[in-house]
């Protein structure tokens, strides 16, 4: 593809993003699924033009109202294009064919004011760290005086991160084979399983990924399962699997021995899990439940016989706006409050499912008091029986002891542990 048609394409996308307010992981997915013609390095720019248009967007919104400029697709690509630097912006808005059309009234007076452009200093505190008004309070009050280094780290590209699979192959193993292939890789800072790729490549032909002895897992979700002290021979179960990222970590934690339990209400979701679970070389342990609701009877079969449940509830995802950095823009404060509902009702749910002397560990991929600290202790209040689990021992005995935690509850960020953003809050039930 020429550049210009790069731009164009990436222009479509955005449109097709802000007019049916759909992830643009999704529309990215769908589009390259349907144009295999584009090569490699044609999706990679035209990703990162489209995911650097959505990681500024706010600071570009606000520019172009200072030039009276609509705040379109096109004018946001243009603002973007002309603030990262990019010359010869004339040779990619040629109107040629596939190419944005020629600039037009208002928009070459712009890109010369832009090109002028040295910093966003005098924009307001949200708008330089890409906060929507409404969230900007609960942010402020997850970090406090350090919001803005918190919302800076949300704000960069996250790494590539991989988990070793220990019931397959081990961390210096893979370590070495990536280095043999020429791949730039270290160990993660934290997890004893994990690997940090420098930069993002396609591993579906890489031998080590093929044969499930890697998967693709940000650090922090490696940390979250391993927080949940699960060993062999334990009646584990994944309450809201999805695709099974942690339930596969948890199977490598047990090494392969144990009764491993994965549900989800979206039977489609676990049907993927199986043939992760394949590749990974546990399907002897695993088994699978789609839960049809409240009163699911396995619910009831299995009430008080789990050593662990892991909840790692559905929420705002806000620790994950590295990744998904759009996400902020579809969450509402009415979304928000349909997590808070939600998580409230899964807790209890698969509290039922605890042995006595067992854990519950409540996880969540957001940086919210009220999804969090807030929502671990009311559960606790509802439920007396469980209480804030010890974490101190099981750190050193984890090799995690430079984990940052408090009471049972360990927070991670891209500022303070390099990680996506999670919520762990390991709690037991009391014995008897």
């Amino acid at each position: 593809m020429r550049p210009s048609a790069r731009v164009q394409m990436a222009i479509d996308l955005l449109d097709g993003m802000f007019e049916g307010l759909r992830p643009a992981d999704q529309v990215l997915a769908t589009i390259f699924r349907r144009s295999r013609f584009i090569g490699s390095k044609d999706r990679r720019a035209v990703r990162d033009l489209v995911y650097g248009v959505i990681r500024h967007r706010l600071r570009l919104v606000h520019r172009l109202r200072q030039y009276g400029a609509d705040e379109t697709p096109r004018a946001l690509v243009l603002a973007y294009l002309v603030i990262s630097g990019t010359e010869s912006i004339s040779e990619l808005f040629d109107g040629s064919a596939h190419s944005p059309m020629l600039l037009d009234g208002r928009e070459p007076d712009m890109v010369a004011e832009l090109a002028h452009f040295h910093g966003d200093a005098d924009q307001p505190v949200p708008v330089r760290l890409e906060i929507p008004d409404w969230l900007y309070p609960l942010l402020q009050q997850s970090f406090g005086d350090n919001l803005i280094a918190e919302m800076q780290g949300l704000n960069a590209e996250a790494p590539v991160d991989l988990r070793a699979n220990s019931l397959k192959s081990d961390r210096d193993t893979e370590l070495a084979s990536l280095r043999a292939a020429d791949i730039e890789a270290e160990a993660t800072a934290y997890s004893p399983i994990g690997i940090r790729l420098s930069r993002r490549l396609t591993l579906g032909n890489y031998p080590s990924y093929k044969e499930g002895r890697v998967e693709v897992q940000d650090e922090g979700s490696q940390l979250a399962a391993l927080l949940c002290g699960v060993k062999p021979k334990m009646k584990v179960i994944d309450f809201c699997a999805g695709a099974g990222g942690k339930t596969l970590a948890l199977a490598a934690a047990m090494k392969g021995r144990g009764d491993l339990i994965a549900c989800d209400t979206d039977g489609r979701r676990l049907a993927e899990l199986q043939v992760r679970a394949d590749a990974a070389g546990i399907t002897e342990m695993l088994g699978y439940r789609a839960l049809s609701g409240d009163d699911d009877p396995w619910l009831t079969e299995h009430a008080g016989k789990a050593d662990v449940v892991l909840v790692d509830a559905p929420c705002s995802g806000v620790g994950a706006w590295r990744r998904s950095p759009d996400a902020r823009w579809l969450l509402t404060e009415e979304r928000l409050q349909g997590y808070l509902d939600l998580q409230k009702e899964i807790l209890d749910r698969a509290a039922t499912l605890v042995k006595p002397g067992g854990k519950l560990v409540y996880v969540t991929c957001s940086l919210l008091r009220d999804e969090n600290e807030a929502q671990s202790a009311a559960f606790r209040d509802r439920q007396p029986g469980f209480a804030s689990h010890d974490l101190g021992p099981e750190l050193g005995e984890l090799g995690l002891s430079a984990l940052p935690s408090r009471q049972g509850e360990v927070t991670l960020s891209p500022a303070t542990t390099g990680t996506d953003g999670f919520f762990i809050s390991v709690m037991r039930r009391a014995d008897g």
